[in-house]
């Protein structure tokens, strides 16, 4: 019995972790891509 409630305990946390991890991807993802804009932004204003 307790070998089973361990698994699970392992499995949740896992889950957990993973959640975090992508959850700290996309705001990584979402910085990178507003840190691009305003390089974009900064190329187009010097081309005009």
């Amino acid at each position: 019995m307790f070998q089973c409630i361990n698994t699970i305990e392992k499995i949740f946390l896992r889950k957990k972790f993973s959640c975090e991890k992508n959850f700290l991807a996309k705001i990584k993802g979402i910085v990178y891509i507003k840190e691009r804009r305003k390089v974009f932004a900064a190329f187009f204003q010097f081309l005009k």
